[in-house]
């Protein structure tokens, strides 16, 4: 049943069970061809079956339905204290870069939080800050740059970790994304070398977090996708069982103003 306002062109979900296609080949009804894939989806795990249920049956998925967003101000409480480095276990710093365009020129900026990863994907946040601007503006995207070239982070015995990895969303003024990317695609700061690369998110289902690049813009910067749907997941997940007092994630407890309640509420 249609419910929106009729534009000239109405769109409704149909199962695949309606499909008229002939069926594969190997397969001597279009009925037997869902039964196989259904039970091949189901082998395959929960994420190709969430894939099947969204894609072929346009239904929502049982963990789906059943997901509760977490309250993050349950997070508060378990922070960590790190003192003046790094926590022991960090081996590499990553960061990722969110761009807001504002309202009518006001409240643009750029937000960046840097996480340091242990072994078996053992997330640290270390830190986060925002620099204020339109993406349109150079000076904006030129605080960036300074903080990618002075930020370091001190380990226990000494070591210097810059942020080898940033990955910036490209939802936003992508073409001056595209041209702050691409010429830092690889590049050697302090002495190791530093990766940035533009990121645009969709709403996949079953997919991995990231795909290969593909070029885009007139400058044909790699572009790579990010499946939103299977990275949250992935982080209401780490969230949930850090909730439950498994220490599988880490946030400080000593870098006020940093990291307080509403830093996890916008991270839930």
């Amino acid at each position: 049943i249609a419910t929106a306002p009729f534009n000239g062109r109405r769109g409704y979900f149909l199962s695949g069970i309606y499909s008229l296609s002939s069926p594969q080949r190997g397969c001597p009804t279009r009925l037997f061809q869902m039964v196989r894939d259904f039970f091949r989806a189901k082998n395959r795990g929960p994420e190709a079956l969430r894939a099947w249920v969204n894609t072929f049956l346009c239904e929502c998925f049982s963990d789906e339905e059943d997901a509760e967003q977490p309250d993050g101000t349950l997070l508060v409480a378990k922070r960590e204290p790190y003192g003046d480095t790094v926590p022991d276990g960090v081996l590499f710093v990553t960061a990722g870069v969110d761009v807001q365009k504002g309202d009518k020129n006001k409240n643009g900026r750029l937000e960046i939080q840097c996480v340091g990863w242990g072994e078996n994907d053992e997330p640290f946040a270390l830190d986060y800050d925002v620099f204020a601007g339109s993406p349109e503006h150079p000076g904006t995207w030129q605080q960036l740059e300074d903080y990618l070239q002075t930020k370091t982070f001190i380990t226990l015995d000494k070591r210097e970790l810059i942020i080898e990895r940033l990955a910036v969303d490209s939802g936003h003024a992508p073409d001056t994304v595209y041209s702050f990317c691409q010429p830092r695609g690889a590049r050697m700061v302090r002495g190791i070398m530093q990766r940035v690369v533009a990121i645009k998110g969709y709403k996949g289902v079953g997919q991995p977090v990231m795909s290969l690049p593909r070029k885009s813009g007139v400058k044909r910067t790699r572009l790579w996708l990010l499946a939103t749907n299977t990275a949250k997941l992935w982080l209401y997940g780490v969230i949930q069982k850090v909730i439950a007092n498994e220490k599988v994630a880490h946030w400080p407890s000593d870098r006020a103003p940093l990291f307080d309640e509403d830093y996890f509420r916008g991270l839930t």
